[in-house]
């Protein structure tokens, strides 16, 4: 049986009525013509300020009930008649309609009464659950072989240089750079190769970040299996007293994995891809660290554990880009919004 659902009361189950027929109705366009004395046709303003609008559109329904007692045209408009309320309908429980309602007269014959129901709803029909996108910026896009951060992704240091994504050189041995944590998929085989390279580290950490095993290596290939527990893996380079300088480490690509492979360059993600059904909508973003994001043309930097929602970043119908301008490795930013379609 189908059945209607007027905010918190169901048509059957609290109301006692049986949905006879529902008539949904389609929302109007807003045109803005202006017609020109002299001229063929008209001009057509319509889209002037973007994307059509529209105007409400109604909801009709028609519900039976088999000898209501005497109070029930008194119960049902009560607690609905005049009120605004979401409305779902049990064959569409995935969206909502949203609008004020109107319950019509009571009509009875032969002990069937009869009840008009009639809605003033916005045009669109929402979705009941809010989209959520959520990114860790400059983690590994799942495309991508190379598992770890190229070297623009790494903690700034004093004494060496990011030459490029591929490139690290050091001025001396007094100091050592190391990469974010990135993720293993659990016990694993795993290979970290270079173009050139000194001295360096692989550090094995767990979920909690414990630190569980290191090797010092010089190899320009090294292969191994991950210890029980390890989580994640960081690089560390360190190169030895004796280098000449400047010293440079050059095309690190780790991947998991025993086989040889060419050098590919991390693919880092810098962005967010958020489709949307029809609604523009302005969405809720949070980070959890300073950023600075960018979308529709206009950058905003946010501070560290904030959600805001930004008017320039309203999302329009398809798919919209929210860059990541600047933020430190593995900051988290979510956009979250509801979507609404015709």
């Amino acid at each position: 049986m189908n059945t209607v659902t007027f905010g918190e009361y169901n048509s059957y189950s609290d109301l006692n009525l049986i949905l006879s027929s529902k008539t949904i109705g389609s929302p109007s366009v807003k045109t803005s013509t202006i017609d020109l004395p002299g001229s063929d046709g008209e001009l057509d303003f319509t889209e002037y300020f973007g994307e059509p609008k529209y105007s409400n559109r109604t909801l009709k329904f028609q519900f039976t009930a088999i000898n209501p007692t005497t109070s029930f045209d008194s119960t049902v408009k009560n607690l609905l008649h005049g009120q605004k309320m979401k409305i779902v309908l049990s064959d569409d429980p995935d969206v909502y309609f949203y609008g004020r309602i109107s319950v019509g007269d009571w009509y009875v014959n032969k002990g069937i009464s009869t009840i008009d129901v009639e809605c003033n709803c916005e045009p669109y029909r929402m979705k009941k659950n809010e989209t959520v996108v959520q990114v860790a910026y400059g983690t590994a896009d799942k495309s991508n072989a190379n598992i770890c951060p190229h070297f623009k992704l790494w903690p700034a240091g004093t004494v060496y240089t990011v030459a490029s994504e591929d490139e690290i050189i050091f001025k001396n041995a007094k100091d050592n750079a190391t990469s974010p944590g990135f993720p293993i998929s659990g016990q694993t085989w795993v290979t970290v190769k270079f173009g050139t390279c000194g001295n360096y580290y692989v550090g094995q950490h767990d979920k909690d970040g414990n630190h569980l095993t290191s090797v010092l290596k010089t190899d320009a290939v090294y292969t191994f299996k991950t210890v029980s527990k390890a989580a994640f893996l960081r690089i560390t380079l360190m190169p030895a007293q004796d280098s000449v300088f400047p010293f440079s480490y050059t095309n690190l690509i780790v991947y998991e994995g025993q086989d040889d492979r060419s050098y590919i360059r991390y693919s880092p993600i810098t962005e967010l891809l958020c489709d949307n059904a029809r609604k523009s909508v302005v969405p809720k973003i949070t980070v959890d660290k300073a950023a600075s994001l960018k979308c529709n043309g206009t950058t905003v930097a946010m501070s560290a554990n904030t959600t805001h929602s930004i008017p320039e970043f309203e999302f329009r119908k398809g798919t919209n880009k929210l860059e990541i301008v600047t933020a430190d490795f593995g900051t988290v930013v979510k956009a979250v919004y509801r979507e609404g379609d015709l």
